[in-house]
């Protein structure tokens, strides 16, 4: 699987949703399920899309709170949390788990992905966050948005994070600008990654797509 941060890149609406289009057109030629992320406030015209972040309210007077349940209801299929442009405390991390993963039934298929930074953390929170996400993403901080890529940067790293979580599912990100970089992050065994601009900054998106697509099956 693909994600793809949006972050807040791109300001027009008409802009998102020609890449959002792009990005279900090459998942349907493809076979590889590619989930864009999106702020709040980007158009929505693609099934099971993802928010950058959510809060532990669901409904009542929470001005200003990102609540799952009514993005679920308007079609969102799941949430990053704690990347590392948008950290959370580990209580408040768990507060979302928790009223997600128990909440009501309108929210049993949203999906949610904590980010970590460290081989550190990903020890520390395999055992004390619960309930357990639905993913773990591995970014280190200083290299997002860089031209090296997590799996060539720290590869030992990664396959570390891997074992150590290896009753959960793994995506890995930062730096990731090529389809190589894809292939070596899913044979460090890597259920798959987190992009954001080598496809929302990349001249040609759609090359890019199918690159990374692509690397799925080489």
């Amino acid at each position: 699987m693909i994600w793809v941060n949006f972050k807040i890149y791109r300001e027009s609406w008409e802009d998102s949703y020609k890449l959002i289009d792009l990005i279900d057109t090459v998942s349907k030629e493809t076979g590889i399920k590619i989930i864009p992320v999106l702020s709040p406030f980007a158009p929505k015209n693609s099934s099971g899309a993802w928010l950058q972040s959510i809060d532990e309210k669901l409904k009542g007077p929470f001005t200003g709170h990102i609540s799952a349940l009514e993005a679920s209801l308007n079609g969102f299929g799941g949430s990053l949390l704690n990347h590392s442009e948008k950290p959370l405390s580990p209580g408040k991390i768990r507060q979302i788990l928790s009223v997600v993963k128990k909440g009501p039934n309108e929210l049993s298929s949203f999906k949610l992905m904590v980010c970590l930074k460290s081989r550190g953390q990903a020890a520390s929170w395999a055992k004390s966050l619960k309930p357990v996400p639905d993913y773990f993403a591995y970014e280190p901080p200083e290299l997002i948005g860089g031209e090296v890529s997590v799996s060539k940067a720290k590869p030992g790293v990664v396959g570390d994070v891997v074992e150590i979580l290896k009753n959960h599912k793994v995506v890995v990100g930062a730096g990731i600008k090529s389809a190589d970089d894809v292939k070596k992050s899913l044979e460090l065994g890597a259920y798959g990654v987190l992009i954001s601009s080598g496809v929302v900054l990349s001249k040609d998106p759609k090359k890019a797509l199918k690159d990374f697509a692509g690397a799925f099956s080489q």
